[in-house]
């Protein structure tokens, strides 16, 4: 038992037993659910008009804060909801993946 402890120990004081991270230090991730025409109009802020197109969410990030908007859901199993907040939260924490 103790030198099971003691391989433990210089495992995870070299580093080979901790997992890839990829945290970029602490986020603030707020939610906001509004109308869909609430949240068009708060994430087409700014946008040219034949930029707008209609979204479920979007999000707002700076330094260490995040702001998620999404349209309130039809019922509290809505696929939609669940897909466009998952979705956004990524962007908080990965950054614009799309391509």
């Amino acid at each position: 038992m103790r030198s099971l402890t003691l391989v433990g120990l210089i495992l995870l004081l070299c580093g080979c037993a901790s997992a890839p991270s990829q945290e970029r230090g602490g986020i603030l991730v707020r939610w906001h659910m509004a109308s869909l025409a609430e949240v068009n109009e708060i994430c087409n802020e700014g946008m040219p008009a034949k930029q707008r197109k209609t979204v479920w969410g979007c999000y707002r990030r700076t330094f260490d804060h995040c702001t998620v908007y999404t349209a309130s859901p039809d019922s509290r199993e809505d696929p939609q909801l669940h897909d466009t907040l998952g979705h956004e939260v990524r962007h908080c924490f990965l950054g614009a993946f799309h391509r």
